[in-house]
């Protein structure tokens, strides 16, 4: 499947795969708010949010 970078569906409307899609892309740009909302209660890309977050986090954080 291709992604369309021109999606006109709504986060919600999205397939799981899309979401992913859709994540690897822009998560990075997104809002907490956008985030949220993007990930919902698909565990698979908060734990993907989880693990792009933890790139930034500095080297006491990461011991913790």
């Amino acid at each position: 499947m291709k992604f369309d970078k021109h999606r006109t569906k709504a986060v919600e409307e999205l397939t799981l795969e899309e979401k992913f899609y859709y994540f690897l892309r822009h998560a990075p740009a997104m809002n907490d708010e956008a985030l949220k909302k993007l990930i919902g209660k698909d565990k698979i890309i908060k734990k993907a949010s989880h693990e792009l977050e933890r790139f930034g986090w500095s080297e006491e954080e990461i011991k913790i």
